[in-house]
């Protein structure tokens, strides 16, 4: 499985290259794509974390977890401005525990950042996560999960002088 995760990171890498190569004028569909690495801080069960019930009975609340992701991300524009694809491979460099992960995004523009000064951008995404199994029951490594996502994003740096 590693093996896929692996081959997909590379095939993703020669994408980014090939199109940069053929840096087309105007786009018809899909247009130039963007490759990105982002290092981001996820806060997970911020709001309302999801409760289990132990085998005594009792139910205990998820901890409120902070990680450190690595995202490899490529960006596909498209001629529509609220609409974007995104494909990114996901790692957490610091728990030797994870795995990496794939998402395939569909991203809703609903505030592009032109319209805030650069300093503030949301879209609402619709998420295919390709993942580790999470359910004792799941005969798989991974598996499939469909999430719906707000992400938004704020350009703390913004006024900050070229080159710095």
């Amino acid at each position: 499985m590693k093996r896929v995760l692996v081959s997909s990171v590379v095939l993703l890498l020669v994408g980014v290259h090939t199109a940069q190569a053929q840096q087309a004028t105007s786009c018809r569909v899909l247009c130039t794509p963007e490759f990105k690495v982002e290092p981001t801080i996820t806060f997970a069960n911020l709001f309302g974390s999801p409760r289990t019930i132990a085998d005594d009975g009792v139910p205990t609340r998820e901890p409120r977890e902070t990680e450190f992701e690595l995202i490899l991300s490529l960006d596909l524009p498209t001629r529509l401005s609220w609409l974007d694809f995104t494909v990114e491979a996901i790692f957490l460099p610091f728990n030797a525990d994870s795995t990496p992960e794939l998402e395939f995004e569909t991203n809703f523009v609903w505030l592009p950042a032109q319209r805030t000064g650069e300093w503030l951008s949301s879209h609402f995404d619709v998420v295919d996560k390709f993942s580790p199994a999470e359910r004792p029951s799941d005969r798989r490594a991974y598996t499939h999960k469909l999430n719906l996502e707000l992400d938004t994003s704020v350009a703390i740096f913004n006024r900050l002088k070229d080159g710095r």
